[in-house]
């Protein structure tokens, strides 16, 4: 199928389409292509139509468009066959708001829980609440620091004991991812696209005994505290290193009143900004070791926990970030 039979599908398609949103009107073309290529979409992918030439895996030409694209192959004027491609993107929302009380002081920023907590595909031991995946550590962490026997079912009761314990220790979260696309449903971090934040200064602003953030993850693409970088670019701000040490600390100072600012401006804000350091809010921000098993590997790297590991051979990734986050919660 050469590149100039492509262009010429694609240009009948553009002619048939206007002529067709003549007739039926913008929306009513859509729903028209939009029934029939599913319906030949689907009588493909159920083997009634069977290819006869290899499938060739095209450039994705339409990154939002819910439609499929229809490739019709040719010899000559003879039809050979067609095949449909559907390429959707998952959109992926944030199942929980944020959860921060007014005495809250600590507050725990990821990204998103995997896909299934936001279609409501729980497995049997997960808990419907932030990092309710058993398959993400951060309760069992919590769990064993403080010995709460914690339940991890899909129970009101489980989500009951979480809430308790971060209200007791004044503590909450907020993932700063509210929403994004994926192509491929999964829970990576780096399959995100179209990333929609969340405004975590203004919750900063609104909940003014917060002083502390403590990124579940570092500043990796896509990982909490790449994006909370990001966000403070927004607002003039940067972070400032504590410790570059594991778990990386940095800090930040608030001014009261911020709002976020244009690009232009920025350099002119951080100026201004700078003579009445002492009117602002000093904010701590930890990144911590992933709670999740994928960090496994860049732990085993890590040379401090190659030196506890020949120290104990029983020494595991779990017990590292056990002892990392005794310190923070």
């Amino acid at each position: 199928m050469t590149i100039y039979f492509l262009a010429s599908v694609l240009v009948f398609a553009a002619v048939f389409g206007l002529a067709l949103a003549a007739a039926l009107g913008f929306v009513g073309a859509l729903v028209f292509f939009f029934a029939v290529t599913t319906t030949i979409g689907l009588f493909f992918f159920l083997g009634r139509l069977t290819p006869k030439v290899p499938i060739v895996i095209l450039p994705r030409l339409v990154f939002l468009s819910p439609f499929p694209i229809i490739v019709v192959c040719l010899d000559g004027l003879n039809l050979i066959d067609f095949y449909v491609i559907i390429k959707f993107m998952f959109l992926h929302l944030h199942p929980y708001k944020p959860f921060i009380q007014k005495d809250t002081t600590k507050l725990i920023v990821g990204t998103l829980p995997p896909p299934r907590f936001s279609i409501g595909k729980l497995l049997e031991r997960d808990v419907d609440f932030c990092y309710g995946s058993y398959y993400n550590s951060l309760w069992l962490f919590i769990d064993k620091i403080h010995n709460l026997k914690l339940r991890y079912d899909n129970s009101n009761e489980a989500i009951e004991e979480r809430k308790q314990f971060l209200i007791k220790h004044n503590i909450g979260i907020c993932d700063i991812v509210e929403s994004c696309e994926r192509s491929k449903i999964d829970a990576s971090d780096l399959g995100m696209k179209n990333i929609k934040l969340r405004n975590v200064i203004g919750y900063l602003k609104e909940f003014p005994k917060i002083n502390t953030l403590l990124f579940t993850g570092g500043n990796s693409k896509n990982g909490p505290e790449y994006f909370f970088r990001k966000h403070l670019k927004d607002y003039g701000l940067k972070l400032d290193v504590i410790s570059s040490e594991v778990p990386r600390i940095h800090q930040f100072r608030l001014p009261f009143g911020l709002n976020a600012v244009e690009t232009s401006f920025k350099d002119e804000i951080s100026q201004s900004l700078h003579s009445y350091r002492n009117d602002k809010r000093i904010i701590k921000t930890v990144s911590l070791t992933s709670a999740s098993g994928s960090a496994n590997r860049a732990i085993g790297s890590m040379s401090l926990f190659k030196q506890l590991k020949n120290n104990n051979p029983n020494f595991t990734t779990f017990d590292f970030r056990l002892m990392q986050y005794r310190e923070f919660f």
